[in-house]
């Protein structure tokens, strides 16, 4: 096997585009002129002082780091100097409750964390922290503290250009973990072929780089920026809450520092396209979404949001990313059941089936025994070589999540139902566990949804849980009954019972996915209103 860094890339930009700005990072309140940034030489120089100083803490390659400190400048440095040594990433989801971080950093089992001295000056009271490497990122203006290295002790001056160390394809890169809406965070592990594959199947979105300045929402699509070469440009919010980003000050910082090219998830981007209703954005180049299902009125309002630009709506998960993509003008216009989701990536192999729980051993004949017909729902499998193969001490999740192909593959078993069209195009239709049977007839929540999504503007759920074993449909805010009831009429639903309750949850990651565990708690001791 040949061995490879996905760092050796950014490491040749680096060298490549000594003067051009590799990362800005705008203030979230302030003048844009007092943004933090890097050029590509700047950053070169830092990543070759981290690593000495990283060498000099007792790091050595297959060390895991967890990295939970704000996005700016050295975080990405840091972040560079690790993958480029040999050290293994570790993503945490900053909303994490304090239940499930705790649970992230069992299983992570780190040699050393970055954070910030809030978090890090407690760290006497959190065993499972005393054997770790501590670094505070903000020492500077907060204070260092005892048991604690200041990030700016390990910047030590020599050589300016890193060395990268290449490391087996299947060797750890980056650890990260999902967002928990469907049960406890599992840790996906992507080694260093599977990043490099999955930088070679994003780059396949977005053929034509040159002279586009991006501004994503997922912080990970910086790194694959850096591959390529591109100014980045994070948006001016907090990225733990991208729901709650303010449109007119992110639309500011795109005409400020031109960017021409976008990226996040559909609560991120809604807020967008409400805000440029009806006084468009002229000068966008691409736009993607991705994260979360995107509904047929989200997609034409950011079509006419962002005229001219080549928009698509892009389908994965943290196992596997990307798995299919459609353009926005298609999926507004093509009429069917669920979210529109497009055709498969070159990278990915799909299957929709129909398994137990636990899959069997399969035979000579693989899949094909439980594949599905088109037009039937099915649960999606992917396999490829950007395809997570494992998770990090939790032998559960790859029993129930992983399916070994008689050919020696592995298949990943997302969990999400579709149904394949006659023009090989895939619809989303729901989740396998959130199947709800209302007086016997299955219904797939996402089919409810959508089609609901076209008539109420309120976010809506079809769930069901303890106190409705067959189904009701959970409607956010305060809504009419005449205006549900008609809507669940056009779907031969009338019978279904209607709750209102102040907020639906969502995930902590995107804030665009239902998190349905929550929901089901929230309702089993309900004190929301029902409707009649």
């Amino acid at each position: 096997m040949q061995s490879v860094n996905l760092a050796a890339l950014m490491v040749s930009q680096c060298t490549d585009r000594d003067q051009q700005l590799a990362l800005v990072i705008p203030p979230s309140v302030g003048d844009f002129t007092s943004a933090s940034s890097i050029t590509y030489g700047q950053l070169r120089r830092r990543i070759a002082q981290l690593q000495r100083g990283l060498a000099r803490l007792g790091l050595v390659p297959g060390d895991r780091v967890v990295m939970l400190s704000p996005l700016g400048p050295d975080f990405f440095a840091l972040a560079l100097a690790l993958l480029a040594s040999g050290q293994v990433l570790v993503f945490l989801d900053g909303r994490l409750d304090r239940k499930r971080a705790l649970a992230v950093l069992r299983a992570a089992r780190p040699r050393a964390i970055v954070s910030v001295r809030q978090v890090l000056r407690l760290w006497p009271l959190l065993p499972v922290l005393w054997g770790t490497k501590r670094i505070i990122t903000d020492a500077a203006t907060s204070g260092t503290a005892l048991g604690t290295t200041p990030l700016e002790a390990l910047m030590i001056e020599g050589p300016d250009m890193p060395e990268v160390a290449l490391q087996p394809p299947d060797r750890s890169a980056l650890l990260s973990f999902t967002s928990g809406t469907t049960g406890r965070p599992k840790g996906a592990d992507r080694t260093h072929g599977i990043l490099l594959a999955q930088h070679n199947a994003l780059a396949g979105h977005a053929p034509d780089r040159a002279g586009e300045i991006d501004m994503p929402c997922f912080p990970a699509v910086v790194l694959h920026n850096l591959s390529v070469g591109l100014t980045t440009v994070l948006p001016p919010i907090d990225l733990r809450q991208p729901g709650a980003a303010d449109p007119a000050r992110v639309l500011a910082a795109i005409r400020h520092f031109g960017v021409n090219s976008m990226s996040g998830a559909p609560a991120f981007m809604a807020r967008l396209a409400s805000h440029l209703d009806p006084s468009p954005h002229e000068g966008m180049r691409r736009v993607l979404i991705g994260g979360a299902p995107v509904s047929r009125a989200l997609g034409r309002g950011l079509l006419r949001a962002f005229p001219g630009a080549c928009a698509e709506a892009v389908y994965g998960s943290t196992e596997a990313e990307p798995m299919t993509s459609v353009t926005l003008e298609e999926l507004v216009a093509t009429p069917g059941h669920g979210y529109l989701v497009g055709r498969r990536a070159p990278v990915a192999d799909l299957r929709l089936v129909e398994l137990p729980e636990i899959a069997p051993p399969l035979g000579v004949s693989g899949l094909d025994p439980f594949t599905v017909p088109t037009g039937q729902d099915g649960e999606v499998l992917v396999r490829g070589p950007h395809v997570n193969q494992t998770y990090v001490g939790d032998d559960e999740a790859v029993r129930r999540f992983k399916v070994r192909d008689p050919d020696g593959s592995l298949w990943h078993r997302t969990g999400d139902v579709a149904r394949l069209d006659p023009e090989g195009r895939y619809w989303l239709t729901g989740r396998v566990p959130d199947r709800v049977t209302h007086r016997g007839r299955v219904l797939q929540p996402f089919i409810v949804e959508a089609q609901l999504s076209e008539q109420l503007p309120d976010r809506v759920a079809l769930v069901a849980h303890a106190g409705a074993p067959e189904g009701e449909l959970v409607v956010e805010g305060a809504r009419s009954v005449a205006d549900v009831r008609h809507a669940l009429d056009a779907l031969g639903l009338p019978d279904l019972p209607v709750r209102t309750v102040a907020s639906i949850p969502v995930d902590a990651r995107h804030n665009s996915k239902i998190d349905r565990p929550a929901l089901r708690a929230l309702l089993a001791a309900p004190s929301q209103k029902a409707l009649p």
